[in-house]
């Protein structure tokens, strides 16, 4: 291009006629010299925004597997916490309701009574106890209590340590009201024990009452969290590129 303008100088130079053609010359030279650079540049420019339009694509593409991961594990965590606290619930309502079933051992008959010892979950050293207890209604009344005090510890705790180990995948509200029917569930359950062995009514009617009170009123909250989860858990987000 100073090829060009030292060229067109020397004809201005010379003036007349040369010097007005050099100049139309130098026009188009110039003009077409712009309209190169111009292209260049927005070759250029249009690379550069491509390019960072890929990236951003690239992040979005990653950010939403990641999000898809969690909701994937999410509905796969819900129902099962579901079915866990429901496992819980049923497990400390028996052992907490004022009706409590129990076998009248003075109608059965031998066979029947042994039949019964078979069926049973305690332990030999227990069921012999039982069969020697001169009073077997009342004896088994107390062994059973400590016996589905277990099994419901043993369900709240396998409750407790799921939602704890799964609470990364819980939304805040859901993880809040899981933790709070963790603790009602405990708080009965303590209640109930401490009731049973200090032969406190009192103490044995709040675990019940407590119970019933709160549990419905929280499981209905979690009800209505969980399946508005679950719905949106089946709703696939897309994505869709407008850009030309």
């Amino acid at each position: 291009m100073e090829t060009i303008f030292s060229f067109v100088g020397q004809f201005l130079i010379i003036g007349g006629g040369a010097a007005e053609i050099a100049f139309v010359i130098f026009r188009f030279l110039t003009k077409n010299w712009i309209e190169e650079k111009f292209s260049e540049r927005l070759e250029a420019y249009k690379h550069a925004q491509e390019k960072e339009l890929e990236e951003y694509r690239h992040q979005v593409s990653i950010l939403f597997s990641r999000v898809t991961k969690i909701h994937e594990k999410e509905i796969e965590v819900l129902p099962k916490i579901w079915e866990k606290l429901q496992d819980a619930l049923g497990q400390v309502a028996k052992i907490t309701s004022p009706l409590q079933f129990s076998p009248n051992f003075n109608n059965m008959s031998n066979e029947e009574f042994t039949e019964f010892l078979k069926k049973s979950n305690w332990s030999e050293a227990d069921k012999k106890s039982l069969e020697k207890s001169a009073d077997r209604n009342t004896f088994y009344v107390d062994k059973e209590f400590w016996y589905d005090l277990r099994e419901a510890k043993s369900a709240v705790r396998e409750f407790h340590n799921f939602m704890i180990n799964n609470r990364i995948f819980l939304s805040q509200d859901l993880k809040l009201e899981f933790q709070a029917f963790d603790e009602l569930l405990s708080s009965s359950l303590i209640d109930r024990e401490i009731g049973e062995q200090a032969k406190d009514w009192n103490l044995k009617s709040k675990a019940y009452k407590g119970l019933v009170e709160k549990a419905q009123m929280i499981v209905a909250h979690i009800e209505n969290l969980v399946q508005k989860r679950l719905e949106f858990g089946r709703a696939t987000p897309t994505i869709t590129d407008n850009a030309s």
